[in-house]
């Protein structure tokens, strides 16, 4: 057991600069996309009732239940972004670009309500703890997966590659319940 988490804690850490440049990558995107394309008129509706469903869901609900919510929301992307074969590319260019329409859409309507400016909303939440703890467990995830795929394709999987895999997803869960909890306790202070 000792070796297999040796070998999963160096190749953790060698996973470093590569899940730093797929979490500025993210970071970028969603700005970009948030602040200059703006979300189609045929998905506009279906993101709006997104976007009210889980505000009902957070404002009516406990300090616990809000943790399970924004927890079990995140865990769903992880765990589609840690299929292997390249399907998490794909889910990952939809899910940010999905999130960078729903914090546009959200952003216009702060700026509707309260008149703080659209891109400074944007910018405020790109900077919260949680989003680079959320970011950082997905490029966690997206990396364990393209090599569990890549060992696949070259047909040389063995026991430790499969252990490692699922202490990242893992540890990439784990991340993501520390920033639910970022995140809920963000929540609670604001409003």
């Amino acid at each position: 057991m000792g070796s297999i988490f040796s070998s999963w804690l160096n190749q953790f850490v060698n996973y470093l600069p590569l899940a730093l440049a797929i979490l500025i990558l993210s970071l970028a995107l969603l700005v970009s996309v948030a602040v200059y394309v703006e979300p189609p008129e045929n998905l506009r509706g279906a993101i709006e009732d997104e976007i009210r469903s889980v505000s009902v869901a957070l404002t009516n609900t406990s300090f616990i239940e809000r943790i399970y919510i924004i927890f079990t929301r995140n865990a769903l992307i992880n765990i589609l972004f840690a299929l292997p074969f390249f399907i998490n590319v794909v889910v990952y260019m939809s899910t940010m670009i999905t999130t960078a329409w729903a914090l546009n859409i959200s952003a216009v309507n702060l700026e509707i309500a309260t008149g703080i400016p659209r891109q400074l909303s944007i910018v405020s939440l790109m900077l919260m703890p949680h989003t680079y703890l959320e970011l950082y467990s997905y490029s966690l995830s997206i990396i364990a997966s393209l090599k569990l795929t890549l060992s696949f394709l070259s047909r040389r999987i063995d026991r430790t590659l499969l252990y490692n895999f699922i202490l990242t997803v893992l540890v990439s869960h784990i991340m993501l319940l520390t920033a639910a909890i970022v995140e809920t306790v963000l929540i609670t202070f604001i409003q």
